[in-house]
């Protein structure tokens, strides 16, 4: 008794009590407004549709090639999951009395894959908070799992079902282990890193960008041009590297059992992304689209600031630790930033690494200002209160009209009702532009 006792205060510390609350808040704003829309479906859901299909409804058994290979297809099997864990329940409870039932459902299944997204990036809070401790200090810590537990973009995105917030979390477990790599060698830091990269592309191709990573990573510990190309040899990296490539296929069966099929959308994917689609201005930068419009947005233009103050102070320390964090950050928005084609979600996987950047410029910057005995500890703690609001009051203002309009009836819906209510079965409705004359 007394040793469980000794255990519960040990986990009850000041720490773990305001992660868990941290947690809590990050956990509230994913699921508030969950059911939106419903029980229309307004959003791609591509992982949703495709993973529905594996039920091969109408024939017998089930059939798990996607036929779709625009992405990989570990995210449509985990929708799967997720789908057998829903139907299994809810025929234990009696909700589905036949599997015919559960297919007509479609209200309890959007919400379950909302859910896997839901859940995905609230353990997303949990890897940068482990990846901080681990790399810089429980202080860090604290704060990258706040910036990440109120990111607008990753709410935004955990409400809706798509791939990248998966992509984001085995990124972010990917890239711990990559980093272990380097601070602590060891053979099971490069087979989980391997394991990880694996998981990452096979979420979405660019999560292949982490092997490039790796292999820097790897070299970087070599201090000589001798070194570096023996270290290519290096039998831990050979083994990491084949592992990702024979997981990825393991996970993606049917690229190598389809593979005309497989060109044919991975081909589309690629043209998609470097040519861009209809509505797309060609005379825009999308690096430019990325640093000046999707980060502020979504951090705050205080805390990027402080993040390319961090940069810069991480470039003139010249600790290779330090400039660790910046290698696959600054490789993935260089080689998105090249394509033609732009969104937000398409650089939230290096989210975490840009929130622990951040994280530990604001910690260093206050370990400096006691330092350099900045004023006392009113005016210190004043002038930290202040860049945190900076922070987090345009962070929360962009949080409270996302989630409040998810909340309004979908204009979408509104238009259905009224064409329903209005118009006389069998009409043709004709739809154009609306040119407005001048002045």
């Amino acid at each position: 008794m007394l040793r469980k006792q000794f255990r519960i205060k040990i986990f009850l510390t000041k720490e773990n009590i305001t992660f868990l609350f941290i947690l809590a808040v990050g956990l509230i704003l994913r699921l508030w407004q969950i059911n939106w829309g419903l029980p229309e479906l307004y959003e791609e859901a591509t992982p949703l549709t495709i993973s529905w299909k594996f039920w091969n409804w109408g024939k017998e058994g089930f059939n798990f090639n996607p036929n779709f290979f625009n992405y990989p297809a570990l995210t449509f099997y985990i929708q799967f999951i997720a789908q057998v864990i829903n139907y299994a329940l809810g025929y234990l409870f009696g909700i589905y009395k036949s599997l015919n039932e559960f297919g007509a459902t479609m209200t309890p299944l959007v919400i379950t894959a909302r859910l896997v997204d839901a859940i995905f990036d609230v353990s997303i809070i949990v890897a940068i908070y482990i990846t901080a401790k681990e790399l810089v200090d429980k202080r860090t810590a604290i704060a990258a799992s706040i910036i990440t537990a109120i990111n607008p973009f990753q709410i935004q995105y955990a409400h809706l079902i798509q791939v990248d917030t998966i992509l984001t979390f085995f990124s972010t477990i990917a890239f711990l282990y990559i980093y272990r790599t380097y601070s602590r060698p060891h053979s099971k830091w490069y087979i989980l890193a391997g394991i990880f990269i694996a998981l990452t592309a096979a979420s979405k191709y660019t999560g292949a960008f982490l092997l490039l990573f790796l292999i820097i990573v790897h070299l970087l510990k070599a201090k000589t041009q001798t070194l570096i190309q023996q270290s290519l040899s290096h039998r831990p990296l050979i083994i990491s590297i084949l592992l990702s490539i024979i997981i990825f296929f393991a996970l993606n069966p049917y690229i190598l059992i389809t593979p005309k099929e497989f060109q044919e959308d991975f081909s589309f994917e690629q043209k998609h992304v470097t040519t861009g689609h209809l509505g797309i201005s060609a005379s825009e930068s999308t690096f430019l689209y990325h640093i000046i419009k999707v980060l502020p947005s979504s951090f705050s233009w205080v805390f990027i600031l402080i993040v390319a103050g961090t940069i810069i102070h991480f470039i003139t320390n010249k600790d290779k630790k330090d400039l660790l964090l910046l290698i696959y950050p600054i490789l993935f928005i260089i080689v998105v930033g090249s394509w033609e084609m732009r969104a937000e979600r398409y650089i939230l996987p290096i989210f975490p690494i840009i929130t622990l950047i951040g994280s530990i410029g604001m910690i260093r910057l206050w370990d400096w200002m006691k330092i350099q005995n900045f004023g006392n500890d009113i005016i210190r703690s004043v002038a930290a209160a202040t860049i945190i609001a900076f922070i987090v009051i345009p962070i929360s203002i962009s949080n409270y009209h996302f989630l409040k309009s998810l909340g309004l009836p979908d204009t979408r819906s509104i238009t259905k009702t009224w064409i329903r209510e209005n118009i006389k079965r069998g009409s043709v409705i004709a739809t154009g532009r609306c040119r407005r004359k001048a002045g």
